[in-house]
């Protein structure tokens, strides 16, 4: 029988990501977890906490369930850029990250049978330099709100890569060669009709 596959996010991006790649998802819970930064905290080391936190979160009440959680940040060197809380913080994030590389860190995190993997990918993405209006229409149009990095590159912002080195769907918000990888392993099954 085909074990429960729980989404342990409520992030429309990964759903769409997992549907597209053919994963069928049967529960989604978006889990309640302390997404603040520790004192030091590298980039790559908060994206495995919070990931692993969110997974555990929903497994400790689901033990029979696959389930998957994720987490994505962009970071400026080691600065950890999380959500914007504003439109203030949203120019900010924008116009730091105008004319210069970003890595975008996402962790996928896949718990089953009391096992708990975990992966984490890296994309390098360079913005073009950016226009006083180019900045004002992004802050305008609020696709900032709720993204890491304070941007989504299905939107304006991804007109303004200029490059990418990495996976594209880490960038969106899962990476789905980890992800496909580990929920295969927990014995998910893609569906391919």
């Amino acid at each position: 029988m085909m074990k429960k596959f729980i989404l342990a996010s409520s992030s429309p991006r990964r759903i769409s990501l997992l549907n597209a790649a053919g994963f069928s998802v049967d529960e989604i819970i978006s889990p309640d977890v302390d997404e603040s930064v520790y004192p030091k905290e590298l980039p790559i080391e908060y994206s495995k906490r919070v990931t692993r936190d969110k997974a555990m979160k929903i497994a400790e009440s689901n033990p029979d369930a696959v389930v998957l959680s994720g987490d994505t940040l962009v970071t400026a060197g080691r600065k950890i850029i999380l959500k914007p809380e504003d439109p203030d913080d949203a120019r900010n994030m924008i116009t730091m990250l105008s004319g210069r590389r970003h890595k975008v860190i996402s962790s996928v995190c896949v718990v089953f049978d009391a096992k708990v993997m975990l992966k984490t990918a890296a994309t390098t993405v360079t913005f073009k330099r950016l226009t006083e209006e180019e900045i004002n229409y992004f802050v305008d149009s609020n696709e900032w709100e709720g993204m890491a990095g304070g941007y989504t590159i299905e939107g304006i912002a991804g007109s303004f890569v200029k490059s990418m080195n990495g996976e594209h769907t880490n960038v969106i918000g899962l990476p789905m060669y980890e992800a496909a990888n580990l929920l295969t392993a927990s014995g998910i099954k893609r569906r391919y009709s």
